[in-house]
């Protein structure tokens, strides 16, 4: 590994936190910390993207997981919304 890259290694790890903490407690959004978040993500792949590779990145082994998951992901958005009672039912 290269020793100039380490001190990334760092800010990479925090900056779920720094995305937080900046989005929520400064600019009051939650829109922009995980702009912030992913902006962080994007950074350290740009940065470490010699040693990443990018076949294995994107390459699914399981398609129904996907699936499986992002309609999990679906659904579990509007229950909560019911749950909370924000919901309009029609």
């Amino acid at each position: 590994m290269n020793l100039k890259k380490v001190p990334f290694i760092y800010l990479f790890t925090l900056s779920p936190y720094i995305g937080v903490i900046l989005g929520m407690y400064i600019f009051r959004n939650a829109f922009v910390a995980m702009f912030i978040y992913h902006l962080g993500m994007l950074a350290a792949l740009m940065i470490y993207k010699n040693n990443i590779d990018s076949v294995h990145l994107f390459k699914i082994h399981k398609p129904i997981i996907i699936i499986a998951s992002s309609f999990l992901m679906l659904t579990i958005g509007r229950n909560f919304l019911c749950f909370m009672g924000l919901c309009q039912n029609t």
